[in-house]
């Protein structure tokens, strides 16, 4: 499934839920030092979304496209920094 947003994300955008929750950028991002950005090739697991582009994101079809990033991991307790 792709969700189409209408306005590219801005940097430490938050997920809003009116938006389909799009990944924010980047803690949301599976690869958030990646260049190119997009498409990323891997889903942050609390994002819950692959994002494709400034404006798409997806459903990874597997726990092998999801990371664990580092926001999620101290949230849960994972790590502490």
């Amino acid at each position: 499934m792709v969700i189409k947003m209408s306005a590219p994300l801005k940097p430490r955008a938050l997920i809003d839920a009116e938006h389909n929750a799009f990944p924010a950028c980047l803690d949301g991002f599976g690869d958030p030092s990646q260049q190119p950005r997009y498409p990323q090739s891997r889903a942050e697991l609390m994002a819950g979304r692959r994002a494709v582009s400034e404006t798409e994101a997806e459903t990874p079809l597997s726990l092998r496209e999801v990371v664990v990033g580092p926001a999620t991991a101290k949230e849960i307790r994972w790590a502490t920094q």
